[in-house]
């Protein structure tokens, strides 16, 4: 989580004059627990005499989660952030289970838009339509902070964020773990200022989509981050109604509404029912119980 974090950095406009770089800098979790500091207070710096302990001043930081994923990928970058004492305001798009996973895990969100369909000219306007209306929730939003505008503005393969962000000229930091995404990529990767991506994606393959100059690579994957801290609830086996005594197994759907997937693909229901005969199958459970 930390080198995760840590790669999220911009120059934010300050005064006309002298530009601040601006850095979430992270602690030990003990330490994050002990000076946890969220809303409107002000921030304190630590003491400049100290090696290493240098903090970047409070930021107002807007985070866009529009799919699922995004929830669990930002859920510890936002508590991180809010623990160095930055304000952190989020908005999400209510598409599949992106709501309900902001009110499972507590992460406090206004709902703004939703998914317009798989046709690319109802996703053009689904583009153009959430982006205008995140500049007016972001400006309200200023308003209601007493004129103060927002220090960065953050998203996972969110087009919506970064389309608002500079069309408010707030600096836009992007996200993502696939790079073939040529749609998504061309629009972010051009408006962002900081494109963070794993270290396994070869720095060449994104230059075509105006990423030059603007990598921050992180080791390891996104899934390595956001399960850290992840402890399994057996009860939710009970809530589901599933047979312990019985293989569990867990597959993801296809992305078939994303524009990198505009084709049909026969393995995912192949694989379904294979898993239907094998379950199907008494010796494959007793095969697996045994080991």
């Amino acid at each position: 989580m930390q080198a995760l974090s840590a790669t999220i950095s911009t120059n934010t406009a300050g005064n006309p004059v002298s530009r601040t770089k601006c850095a979430a800098m992270l602690k030990s979790d003990s330490e994050i627990d002990a000076r946890t500091n969220i809303g409107r207070q002000r921030y304190l710096c630590a003491e400049r005499g100290a090696p290493g302990r240098y903090r970047a001043p409070r930021m107002r930081i807007w985070i866009d989660l529009t799919n699922s994923p995004h929830v669990l990928v930002m859920r510890p970058v936002i508590d991180r952030l809010q623990a160095e004492g930055h304000e952190v305001r989020v908005t999400a798009r209510d598409f599949a289970q992106t709501i309900a996973l902001c009110e499972r895990l507590g992460v406090v969100h206004t709902a703004i838009g939703h998914h317009r369909g798989e046709r690319v000219a109802a996703k053009a306007f689904g583009l153009a339509s959430r982006s205008a209306a995140l500049v007016r929730w972001a400006r309200g939003d200023a308003r209601a902070a007493g004129g103060a505008r927002f220090d960065l503005a953050l998203g996972h393969g969110s087009n919506d964020i970064t389309v608002a962000a500079a069309a408010l000229r707030v600096p836009s930091t992007t996200m993502f773990d696939y790079e073939w995404a040529t749609v998504q990529h061309n629009v972010n990767c051009r408006l962002a200022r900081v494109v963070v991506v794993p270290e396994a994606i070869p720095p060449e393959r994104l230059d075509r989509y105006g990423a030059r100059g603007k990598l921050r690579a992180y080791a390891g994957l996104k899934e390595e981050y956001y399960l850290s801290d992840f402890e399994p609830d057996p009860a939710v086996l009970d809530e589901l109604a599933i047979d312990r005594a019985r293989p569990i197994v867990v597959v993801r759907t296809p992305p078939e509404l994303s524009l990198y997937h505009r084709f049909e693909n026969p393995v995912f229901p192949r694989l379904l029912a294979r898993l239907r005969t094998a379950a199907a199958d008494p010796k494959f459970c007793r095969k697996n119980q045994t080991g």
